[in-house]
């Protein structure tokens, strides 16, 4: 066999062998990325590209399948879509459609609510439909620290909530006898609703039935605007 003939038929069996594979992640499928969050609601991000390598465009599912975290982090993922809040549902979901040979960012986030510390979450993406053979395992790993500068003058206090997930309200107790505001935030950083409660005994019961189901940040502050306590919440149906 000549040369050319060679060369030729190496660059063909290349060629059919990576297009065997109808997603790959890129750069790899795992990462890991290290970051400063100087706000509670700011999230740190990681980013893996996946690939599809068939010959039309295709919507991609995905979902989580594990994850470890402090307690109080936000673990969300975004995808050319929209971003959803993987403690409220892991999935699966589906991407919009993504063209032939293009890639899809699977960006996904940590929000550290002012703790620091490293989580890790892993998902399994595959061509719509067809998890059986198409299904690629993507890792991320995301380190966090947390330096939250608007609050690093207060003095905090020590609060618990129960139960939480929460329903209809909640019960805060650990706080000191004081007039006391309780702000409700969403993970996004916008509030969504205020209460005034006067602390004259170790726990304060707060209703919740306006608030959707979802991932919220509460804080807590004394009677001369200060925080003393901040602590995630989850709401559920």
């Amino acid at each position: 066999m000549n040369k050319n003939l060679l060369l030729t038929t190496a660059m063909v069996v290349f060629f059919l062998a990576s297009q065997a594979q109808s997603l790959v992640a890129i750069p790899n499928d795992s990462t890991e990325t290290s970051g400063i969050a100087t706000d509670i609601y700011e999230p740190t991000s990681a980013h893996i590209y996946i690939k599809q390598n068939t010959a039309s465009g295709t919507s991609i599912s995905w979902r989580m399948v594990d994850f470890t975290a402090p307690t109080g982090w936000g673990v969300q993922m975004c995808d050319n879509n929209n971003c959803y809040d993987m403690l409220l549902n892991p999935g699966p979901y589906n991407s919009l459609a993504v063209p032939a040979g293009d890639t899809l960012d699977m960006k996904f986030e940590f929000v550290s609510g002012g703790i620091d510390g490293s989580g890790t979450a892993d998902f399994v993406a595959y061509i719509d439909g067809d998890s059986a053979s198409t299904a690629i395992a993507i890792h991320y790993k995301i380190n966090i620290d947390a330096q939250i500068t608007s609050v690093s003058e207060l003095v905090k206090q020590s609060i618990k909530l129960y139960p939480n997930p929460i329903q209809n309200s909640f019960v805060v107790s650990g706080l000191e006898q004081g007039n006391y505001s309780f702000e409700v935030f969403d993970m996004k950083g916008s509030l969504m609703t205020t209460y005034i409660k006067n602390a004259n005994s170790t726990e304060i019961e707060i209703g919740a039935e306006g608030l959707t189901p979802g991932v919220y940040v509460l804080k807590v502050s004394n009677g001369e605007g200060k925080i003393v306590a901040t602590s995630q919440l989850t709401k559920m149906n």
